[in-house]
């Protein structure tokens, strides 16, 4: 994957982090290259936190970014499209 690419999916991920934790209630105590620190004000929320960003996740918009990778590639699960990097 090259540089490019990678950056926008990284930043793509942490858009969808951050937007997520705000609707769980969740906060942000650092965050260094994707990998967050993230704090709730309990053990529910953080699952609920947990649950939602994968279900996020999924439905996050990558295929704009396989034409300037080689090495992706459209890929359908159960009918639904997803981007394979």
């Amino acid at each position: 994957m090259n540089a490019e690419v990678g950056q926008a999916a990284l930043a793509l991920y942490c858009a969808t982090v951050r937007a997520t934790l705000f609707v769980c209630k969740g906060y942000e105590c650092q965050e260094k290259e994707g990998v967050f620190m993230t704090a709730f004000p309990g053990p529910i929320k953080a699952l609920e936190w947990a649950v939602t960003l994968q279900m996020a996740l999924l439905r996050c918009d990558m295929l704009p970014l396989l034409p300037s990778n080689p090495l992706g590639r459209r890929c359908v699960l159960d009918g639904m499209l997803y981007a394979c990097l």
